[in-house]
């Protein structure tokens, strides 16, 4: 158990790592990634204002970072808590890999919910 204690401490860091670096480099440079989605048609996609979301959240902007994406702001609990469980999971040996399949229905509701949202 301590051996998946620290590959999931290692993983963790690493993710928060990247995402602090990717923060820090878009403050400095205000260069964020393209929404190719967004340059072609005109149309903002589904995850158009993520980034911004995320950089908002970090400064504590709840009501900014809910209207730059709001429905990547009402996924991210549930994401981080599939996370946290998927990890409980692992670490308690109940599951050999982190993170091995999502179920096709969670699949499908997520594709309604986000076509929909897109409209």
């Amino acid at each position: 158990m301590k051996q998946r204690v620290i590959k999931v401490i290692k993983i963790t860091l690493l993710l928060m790592f990247v995402f602090i670096s990717y923060c820090f480099i878009n403050k400095k440079t205000g260069i964020y990634i393209p929404c190719i989605f967004y340059k072609i048609t005109g149309y903002r996609c589904p995850g158009c204002g993520i980034t911004h979301m995320l950089f908002n959240l970090l400064n504590f902007k709840i009501a900014d970072a809910f209207s730059d994406n709001y429905l990547a702001f009402i996924y991210l609990p549930f994401i981080i808590g599939y996370y946290i469980y998927e990890i409980y999971l692992y670490v308690w040996n109940k599951k050999d890999k982190v993170f091995i399949k999502i179920p096709d229905y969670v699949w499908k509701i997520l594709i309604v919910i986000t076509i929909t949202y897109g409209y």
